[in-house]
């Protein structure tokens, strides 16, 4: 769907619904941007057209400090506002995914290889390739619930956490691990990765 919206006082579009998500993902358009698709009749914000309103209630991902300073307002006696979330962390979360998975991986193929399995059977396997990972995301979902954090996210600093903070309830980290499982890797299938 093609929209148009309103940024810096300037009419921007058409612009595709998926370059809309991007830029709300990387913080460049606010929930209150005006925009406007055919079929509605005034111009609305970006939280109350309902092909977006779910893009603002997404976890993000934030990184872990340990310091704050007593200007950002973010000290016990709080009177401004948190800190901004910064913006993405594309390599961090891409390394602590990459550790995630590789290191569920390589305590897999050790247990394989310790009961006597054949490593190689294994691997021409296409259904056991498709179900590798699935444990991996049963753990994720839990780890993500309880903790807001992976042993990668936590290595590099990462948290899942809402945008006020607080872990994500089970059913929400369920479906962020199902979609990273299906869209992101192809459940692990190298063709489906590619798509």
């Amino acid at each position: 769907m093609d929209l148009w919206i309103i940024q810096n006082g300037e009419k921007i579009g058409p612009i595709h619904d998926f370059d809309i998500r991007k830029k709300i993902e990387q913080g460049e358009l606010p929930s209150s941007t005006p925009a406007w698709h055919e079929g509605l009749t005034a111009w609305k914000p970006l939280i109350e057209i309902s092909l977006f309103e779910r893009e603002f209630d997404r976890p993000i991902e934030v990184a872990v400090t340990s310091e704050v300073s007593a200007d950002d307002g973010g000290g016990p006696g709080r009177v401004g506002p948190p800190p901004l979330v910064a913006s993405a962390f594309l390599v961090r979360r891409f390394w602590a995914r990459w550790l995630d998975l590789y290191t569920f991986a390589g305590v897999w193929w050790f247990l394989l290889w310790a009961v006597g399995r054949d490593i190689g059977a294994t691997l021409n396997n296409p259904w056991s390739m498709l179900f590798l990972y699935v444990p991996w995301f049963v753990l994720e979902c839990f780890l993500l619930h309880r903790f807001g954090t992976t042993p990668g996210k936590w290595l590099l600093g990462l948290k899942v956490v809402n945008h006020d903070g607080s872990f994500l309830s089970l059913a929400d980290a369920t479906r962020r691990s199902a979609r990273v499982l299906s869209i992101g890797l192809g459940f692990g299938w190298g063709p489906l990765n590619l798509i």
